[in-house]
């Protein structure tokens, strides 16, 4: 499978809150660079996991994804997600071996 093809069965297993699935996307030393308000750093597949699951704790909201670019490679994916809100991410995506080792997220605009 192609990195392109995971990353879009990632995204469908995050909407679906497949944790299970989306697990077996991420290397074990994963490393989540999200850049909001302030920068967290989330490093290993667990943290990873509690994370995004509190993220969408009691939280329908589901997201598309609008653009993407790959790398000459393929090992790099530069992302533009949108949600259901309104909010917009670009989302970068480092892959080796067929598995996530690194995003860095910048939230550009969050729905008013």
């Amino acid at each position: 499978m192609k990195n392109i093809d995971r990353l879009l069965a990632f995204f469908e297993a995050e909407n679906q809150r497949d944790w299970d699935t989306y697990q077996t996307f991420l290397a074990e030393q994963v490393v989540w660079e999200l850049q909001s308000d302030s920068l967290e750093v989330i490093c290993g597949k667990a943290d990873y996991l509690a994370r995004i699951q509190m993220a969408y704790r009691n939280n329908p909201v589901q997201f598309q994804c609008s653009h993407y670019h790959l790398s000459p490679d393929q090992h790099q994916i530069v992302t533009i997600l949108k949600n259901n809100l309104g909010d917009l991410s670009c989302d970068i995506f480092y892959f080796e071996d067929g598995l996530i080792v690194r995003e860095r997220e910048y939230v550009l605009k969050k729905a008013d």
